[in-house]
C-alpha cells in the first residue's frame, strides 16, 4: 500500500518520493487508469473495456522494464507517477522480449501498437538525455500539481547536471503541460488514422 501520511493537498506541495519495491503494482495501475481515456492508447486498442482491463498488465511490463535501471517516482499519496530513463538507457531492455509479452497481451490489436511504438523509436533522439516514458496521475488526482510535482522534481536535477530531456506529448492538454516546464515540440506525428502526438525536447536551464 502507498503511505498516506503525507498526503498532499492542493493548497501545499506534494511531496515527490522513489517508489519501494512493493508499490510497483500500485503504480502500474496508477498509470493504467491515467492513460486508458488517452488518445494514442485508445486508438491503439478501441474497445474501452478491453483497454480497461489490459492496460494494468501492460504498465507492469513497462514499470517492470524501468526498474532497476531508471527511476520511478510517485507523489506521497499515490495519485501519480512517472517512469524516466538515464541517458543512453533504451526504454526496454531486451525489446524482442518486451515485444512478445506486449503481443500476447494485446492480441488483435498489437499491430498497431507495434506500428506505434516503431515511429517513436524511429523518432527518438540519439544525444543523450533523460526520456520521460511515461507520467500520469488517476482522473480523481488531476488537476492538483501532481504532474508538475514529478516533473519539477527529475527536471531540477537534470539542469544541475547540465542533462536535456525529451518525451512524446499524446494529447494537447500534456502537450500544453510540457511546454509550461520548458519542453519545446521538435516534430508532430501521426500514423495511419491515430491521432497526433508531440515530441518534445528540453535543454537543461542555467541555475538560478
Amino acid at each position: 500500500m502507498i503511505d498516506t501520511t503525507l498526503t498532499a493537498s492542493r493548497f501545499t506541495p506534494h511531496v515527490v518520493r522513489a517508489v519501494r519495491p512493493d508499490e510497483i503494482g500500485h503504480v502500474a495501475d496508477t498509470l493504467a487508469e491515467a492513460f486508458v481515456d488517452d488518445p494514442l492508447f485508445a486508438w491503439c486498442v478501441p474497445d474501452p473495456v478491453r483497454r480497461a482491463v489490459v492496460l494494468p498488465s501492460f504498465f507492469r511490463l513497462a514499470v517492470g522494464a524501468v526498474a532497476g535501471r531508471g527511476e520511478i517516482t510517485v507523489v506521497a499519496d499515490g495519485g501519480a507517477a512517472a517512469l524516466w530513463l538515464p541517458p543512453g538507457t533504451p526504454a526496454v531492455p531486451d525489446d524482442e522480449a518486451f515485444g512478445t509479452a506486449v503481443g500476447t497481451l494485446l492480441g488483435d490489436d498489437s499491430e498497431r501498437t507495434f506500428a506505434l511504438m516503431a515511429l517513436l523509436d524511429e523518432v527518438h533522439p540519439t544525444e543523450p538525455h533523460r526520456f520521460l516514458w511515461f507520467i500520469g496521475a488517476r482522473p480523481a488526482a488531476r488537476g492538483e500539481g501532481r504532474g508538475s510535482a514529478l516533473l519539477r522534481d527529475v527536471l531540477v536535477r537534470s539542469d544541475a547536471a547540465g542533462v536535456p530531456a525529451y518525451l512524446d506529448a499524446t494529447s494537447e492538454a500534456n502537450r500544453r503541460l510540457y511546454a509550461r516546464h520548458g519542453f519545446d515540440v521538435v516534430g508532430r506525428r501521426t500514423i495511419a488514422d491515430s491521432p497526433p502526438m508531440w515530441s518534445m525536447w528540453r535543454s537543461p536551464r542555467a541555475p538560478g
